[in-house]
């Protein structure tokens, strides 16, 4: 179609790759036409390039076949070289692939850039306010999620001051700093479990931290006589083989099925205060997120929105919105208190990363 430009989007993750082929008006880039859409089982697919050239077969030759191509990927980027973390495939070269296919540019996103894009186009029921404050045009944002990591981005606007660029970082792999007497025994508990040099701020603060922090404070609470857990030797037993997982089988692809199963199962009982340990275990994952998303914040001062995401902040919703746990952590940073009760926090109720690439990419349109 005269006067458009075909590109496609996507994210790619450990299961599924989902892509969009669209056509996008050169005049008014806002003018968007979808072509197809669809989803298809990594697994099947020997590399990230194969999975891409079976999405666009059928276009190969037409005036649908994308120039543009952006994909959100969960993994690290160094250059131009990538490795998704939860696929089986070898690490790529994006200029290697973007000539083999064809492609005028191809764009790989980390997948906190692309939520960190994503926020920017969401529709009212793609979020949650946490807080009333109203946000600030213009200002900072900041991008903070649990989930199989603790991941972290700065969204600001650019040198030229229309359009906002995203920063992502590795702010979670800060050094954990222990605020009371049950935080330092917990940070050394995970240095000992997992054979640490250190211990990160995303070690006690991501998926695999909640069945730890669940055994550490069930052997704590029972030496001082206060609770031995009503579902401890269930989880105990799954957390066991996990850790031999982890120590023996790092690569095996059943492991984050496994933390997130735990999960699930902690954060249930605990919510719904069946057990008091595992009550106990999301009010100090709750507490301890919140003091991260704060010091976060006083870097960055975000008064344009703290945006929560990621599986972990979902399933913890209802807490974090209703017991206050985490805001009241989140704001006890001393005098700096009055700054980040100013700062609004909202949780966004679903992936928006694929949003996030074809807003991205859509501004490469010309």
């Amino acid at each position: 179609m005269e006067g458009y430009v075909s590109v496609m989007t996507g994210d790619i993750g450990g299961t599924n790759a989902r892509f969009t082929l669209k056509r996008i008006s050169k005049a008014d880039r806002s003018k968007r036409e979808v072509i197809t859409e669809g989803k298809l089982p990594t697994t099947d697919y020997a590399t990230f390039g194969e999975v891409l050239k079976a999405f666009l077969k059928p276009y190969l030759g037409t005036p649908e076949y994308p120039k543009l191509v952006c994909i959100g990927i969960a993994g690290p980027r160094r250059g131009d070289s990538v490795k998704i973390t939860n696929a089986h495939w070898p690490e790529f070269n994006i200029k290697e692939v973007e000539k083999e296919l064809g492609f005028e540019a191809l764009y790989v996103l980390n997948d906190f850039e692309a939520n960190g894009y994503g926020i920017l186009n969401m529709t009212r029921d793609m979020y949650t306010e946490v807080t009333s404050i109203p946000s600030v045009p213009g200002a900072p944002k900041l991008l903070i999620g649990t989930g199989t990591g603790l991941g972290e981005a700065i969204v600001t606007k650019g040198q030229a001051g229309d359009d906002y660029v995203v920063f992502p970082g590795e702010g979670g792999h800060v050094d954990f700093a222990a605020r009371n007497e049950t935080e330092f025994g917990f940070m050394m508990y995970v240095k000992r479990k997992l054979k640490l040099e250190r211990v990160s701020y995303e070690r006690c603060c991501c998926g695999l931290a909640i069945p730890l922090m669940f055994d550490y404070l069930n052997e704590t609470m029972k030496k001082e006589n206060k609770v031995d857990s009503k579902v401890y030797n269930d989880i105990r037993e799954h957390l066991m083989k996990l850790l031999d997982l982890l120590e023996n089988s790092p690569s095996d692809e059943s492991i984050n099925k496994r933390i997130e199963e735990l999960d699930k199962a902690i954060f249930n009982a605990g919510m719904n205060k069946e057990d008091k340990v595992c009550e106990a275990t999301v009010d100090m994952f709750a507490s301890l997120y919140g003091a991260e998303t704060g010091n976060a914040a006083l870097k960055v001062l975000p008064y344009g929105g703290i945006y929560l995401l990621s599986s972990v902040t979902l399933a913890m919703k209802d807490h974090i919105i209703k017991d206050k746990t985490f805001l009241e952590s989140m704001k006890a940073k001393g005098r700096m208190r009055g700054l980040l009760e100013k700062m609004p926090v909202y949780i966004v109720n679903q992936d928006v990363g694929a949003l996030g690439a074809e807003e991205f990419v859509s501004r490469k349109v010309k």
